[in-house]
């Protein structure tokens, strides 16, 4: 049984220019893609991966799977590009994914099998492509208006979601660092939060989990905040983060040690650490 990570279209708009609106809510009742992954990680002797994707509506939807150039800015949001950048390997080198488009039924699932190929003149490095998996609207007929054109062209927007694919040739390492903790007080409607430089060097992109812990003086050590799947691409060496933290029992924050670990995934112990004390 295949565990399939439910999304509710929130990651990612796709509107008919192409273009690409992140963090935009899109109601639970329009759940219509389930997948199984977050990213797809290849190399070594890994040359092969595999998505699932599930259609849990009620139904028959049509879905399109493509590849895309994505950057990731400073705040951890991925920006589209529509072509490689200088010295960049086009996706057409390297990765080969099939079926391309699918129509599922009511509760029907679909494999989607991605492969990295590896041409003999490939340098040592990391590539990322992105692949996004959209549904088709249905099409809708063009509707009578007054205006003196006359008619009226209706056009659905598509929901999707897009994944990284990460296709690394060699031994390649990220060094990631927790840097300048500021610790914010919570405010009204707003809990306390922590801000800090999620660092990275080194020739790959780094993900993982941070978590952050509090002891208050005189007192035991509590876990105050969690967040899993954090990445940061090679485009960048730092990613701004704010953290909100929330003590058990939702009491108030006073003088003792804020610890903040990240930990690469698939990792027993964490890569870099950083405290701060509160007064």
């Amino acid at each position: 049984m295949h565990r399939f990570l439910a999304l509710l279209l929130s990651t990612s708009l796709l509107v008919p220019s192409g273009t690409i609106a992140w963090g935009q809510a899109v109601p639970a009742t329009e759940t219509n893609l389930m997948i199984s992954a977050r990213r797809i990680e290849l190399g070594g002797s890994k040359r092969s991966g595999e998505l699932f994707l599930m259609n849990p509506s009620s139904k028959r939807r049509t879905y399109r799977i493509t590849v895309n150039y994505r950057d990731m800015d400073a705040q951890g949001d991925t920006v589209e590009r529509q072509a490689p950048k200088q010295g960049e390997r086009p996706w057409t080198d390297l990765l080969r994914f099939s079926p391309r488009q699918v129509t599922l039924g009511a509760g029907q699932s679909q494999t989607v099998r991605v492969a990295a190929m590896r041409p003999a003149d490939l340098p040592p490095g990391e590539y990322r492509y992105h692949l996004t998996v959209a549904e088709m609207p249905e099409p809708a007929p063009a509707a009578q208006d007054d205006t003196k054109e006359g008619l009226r062209i209706t056009v659905s927007p598509l929901f999707g979601v897009t994944i990284p694919v990460i296709f690394r040739n060699g031994d390649l390492k990220a060094i990631s660092g927790l840097a300048e903790l500021v610790f914010q007080p919570a405010v009204t409607n707003k809990k306390a939060a922590l801000t800090f430089w999620l660092t990275r060097s080194g020739e790959a992109s780094s993900y993982g989990h941070l978590k952050a812990t509090f002891t208050p003086e005189a007192g035991t050590e509590e876990t105050v905040a969690e967040l899993k799947g954090i990445a940061v691409y090679t485009n960048l060496t730092r990613r701004a983060m704010t953290l909100p933290l929330e003590r058990p029992g939702a009491k108030p924050f006073g003088p003792g040690r804020l610890h903040l670990t990240f930990t690469p995934e698939g990792a027993r112990r964490a890569e870099a650490q950083a405290d701060l004390v509160l007064r």
